[in-house]
């Protein structure tokens, strides 16, 4: 694993996110992409976090149509689209509960 920020070379990516850690800490490095919705994290731990998320979001009400993930509540999945994507879709939009409306 090479450090993103200053390329220096590490035998695991466990080493290369302790180090960002260390040397990095003020940088927005986010290494470490999930392989399912590709957002990325400064570390491997804080990416295998995210990763339960997926696992455990299967049988959510209010699915993410970019990433999968879902979500118990509409606004919970809008908030997700914004920060992780950058916008809402149409798709989730159109989700939206009549009561909220």
């Amino acid at each position: 694993e090479i450090c993103p920020v200053c390329e220096a070379p590490f035998r695991t990516e466990h080493r290369l996110s302790m180090h960002i850690l260390a040397e990095h800490r003020d940088t927005q490095v986010r290494h470490f992409r999930c392989e399912q919705c590709d957002v990325g994290f400064r570390t491997l731990e804080i990416l295998r976090k995210h990763r339960k998320k997926h696992d455990r979001s299967t049988d959510m009400p209010f699915p993410c149509d970019t990433c999968g993930m879902g979500f118990p509540s509409w606004s919970g999945v809008v908030t997700h689209q914004i920060q992780s994507h950058g916008k809402m879709t149409d798709q989730v939009r159109e989700l939206k509960p009549e009561k909220e409306k």
